[in-house]
């Protein structure tokens, strides 16, 4: 490393590999530093799609056409009567109900998502589809 006609001593060695090692470490902790301090930047605050729940969401059209025409056909989608789900929502709903900044889903939502759910074993993500919900919302 050392060409055989400079001499150096051991504390020169070590006092060099001591200068490196710190400046190492001070690298080291600038970058993790600096990557610490980026965010991933929301692209929106509510996606689009989720934003048309009211209009296109499964509870907000399917069910209540069901709730309201077709008794049956809400029994098969719920595996509950019309009447047991709110008694259910009654039951369950004030332990359901969520504070949030954002418009939160509402318990009767959230009841009838997780009653889809039992009845039809559907993924998460299928369900966030169906009912237009994000991710975070139906992690309850």
């Amino acid at each position: 490393m050392f060409s055989e006609n400079v001499d150096v001593d051991t504390d020169d060695l070590l006092l060099l590999l001591m200068m490196m090692m710190m400046m190492m470490h001070t690298a080291a902790a600038s970058i993790a530093l600096l990557t610490a301090n980026t965010r991933k930047r929301r692209r929106w605050w509510v996606r689009p799609i989720y934003q048309k729940r009211m209009q296109q969401g499964d509870y907000h059209n399917l069910m209540r056409e069901m709730r309201l025409s077709d008794c049956e056909m809400f029994f098969h989608y719920t595996r509950l009567t019309v009447e047991q789900f709110d008694d259910l929502l009654r039951t369950v709903g004030p332990h359901i109900t969520k504070k949030s900044n954002r418009a939160p889903l509402g318990p009767v939502q959230r009841l009838a998502i997780t009653l889809r759910f039992l009845a039809t074993g559907c993924s998460h993500q299928t369900l966030a589809f169906q009912f237009r919900i994000g991710k975070e919302s139906y992690s309850m």
